[in-house]
């Protein structure tokens, strides 16, 4: 069974993410948070599935924290819902790029 991996406080994100082939986890507090976006992507083999992805942006952090749509079906809205929230409760810069269905 799937397990959620990004959870929320009121200053407060814990995200567990997998970064090479280690599992990885961080507190990152609203000061560290640059940004979040959830954007279009293509994934699968080819790059030719059209796919949705959330990008959280750290200065704590090497790299961005990637949340696939595909990978975490059933928690990704409400990622994106206490994301939404977080970032207007916090002032972190919240992006939403919609995903165009009628092009491709």
């Amino acid at each position: 069974m799937p397990k959620e991996h990004l959870f929320f406080d009121k200053t407060e994100i814990v995200a567990g993410f997998l970064s090479g082939k280690k599992y990885h986890s961080a507190n990152l507090t609203c000061e560290n948070i640059t940004s979040v976006t959830i954007e279009p992507c293509k994934t699968g083999l080819f790059k030719n599935k059209q796919n949705e992805r959330i990008v959280i942006v750290s200065g704590k952090l090497p790299g961005p924290v990637i949340y696939y749509r595909h990978i975490e079906k059933m928690y990704f809205d409400g990622y994106v819902a206490g994301l939404e929230k977080f970032c207007k409760d916090n002032n972190i810069t919240f992006h939403k790029i919609n995903v165009d269905k009628s092009a491709g």
